[in-house]
């Protein structure tokens, strides 16, 4: 497996497994696929600051992750909410472990404080949403913080949310400076 940037080029691949989870899943609560154009320029925003990375399995992308500002202000450069998608043919196989950890590896590099995930949950696995995202999340060492009970309609169901958190970095005052994606990216190591 070869963890990398993303470029362009995946933007294609990672637009299909996204579009995946809104058509198929209550992972995402939308039901509205951006186009190329819109799913593009918003990975694109995100790679201003923070790391977009894939996961390549014999040259085929088969997965991604993302940190990204958690609301667009620069009060939250510490505070970033974290994704993750993988094709479907490629989960339970240690793909998003690997993502993740290099995720949090350039985020502690940015001096990001905190790690935040959004995790629909279901109270009983059915065939739109199952556990395995809030239970990844808490293998790789976040804690639930909030509990969103009812928070999202689809597929004619009500479906819960949790607020997960991780922190990679102290809290200090005042906080060391955030360093955007661009300052650090010659510093990874894949």
């Amino acid at each position: 497996m070869k963890i990398r940037f993303a470029t362009t080029d995946d933007i294609k691949k990672m637009h299909q497994i996204y579009s995946y989870y809104i058509i198929n899943t209550a992972v995402l609560f939308t039901d509205i696929i951006p186009n190329l154009k819109e799913f593009d320029d918003y990975i694109n925003k995100i790679k201003e600051d923070y790391p977009v990375l894939v996961a390549e399995i014999d040259n085929k992308l088969v997965g991604y992750t993302y940190a990204k500002r958690i609301y667009n202000s620069k009060a939250y450069d510490y505070t970033v909410e974290s994704s993750i998608y993988l094709d479907v043919n490629h989960v339970n196989k240690g793909i998003g472990s690997v993502l993740y950890s290099k995720l949090e590896e350039i985020l502690i590099i940015q001096n990001v404080i905190s790690i935040n995930a959004y995790i629909s949950i279901n109270k009983k696995d059915d065939e739109f949403l199952d556990n395995k995202s809030k239970n990844f999340h808490k293998k790789q060492g976040f804690e639930e913080v909030s509990y969103l009970e009812n928070w999202g309609y689809k597929f004619n169901k009500w479906y819960d949310c949790i607020w997960t958190r991780k922190y990679i970095n102290p809290v200090c005052k005042p906080p060391k400076k955030f360093k955007s994606i661009k300052e650090v990216e010659v510093l990874i190591i894949f």
